[in-house]
């Protein structure tokens, strides 16, 4: 009996260690990609500044912009079709980060 209940003890706190972890990686992956956004734009902006062109970064925004509102528009029409599955919704309303759109 106190074998079992040792081992009950150890998965939960196998459990709570892995979500804890799981929890700062996610964080640690946000602020990675916050801090390389936050460069590029100091790039784009230093780039600017030194006479060069803002095109390029112009020409990034927009292209993320129209990438997105395609990922969107897929997204909406496989919502108004009336027999979609889950399955396909979730497929055409994937970002291209892996994220389901709300």
């Amino acid at each position: 009996m106190m074998e079992l209940s040792s081992a009950f003890l150890g998965v939960v706190i196998g459990a709570v260690a892995t979500i804890i972890f799981h929890g700062f990686a996610d964080k640690w992956e946000e602020r990675a990609t916050i801090a390389r956004e936050v460069r590029y734009r100091e790039a784009c902006v230093k780039e600017y500044q030194s006479g060069w062109s803002f095109d390029r970064c112009q020409r990034d925004a927009n292209q993320q912009a129209k990438k997105a509102e395609k990922e969107l528009m897929a997204c909406v029409a496989v919502t108004e079709k009336q027999n979609a599955t889950i399955a396909e919704i979730e497929r055409a309303c994937q970002t291209s980060e892996g994220d389901v759109l709300p």
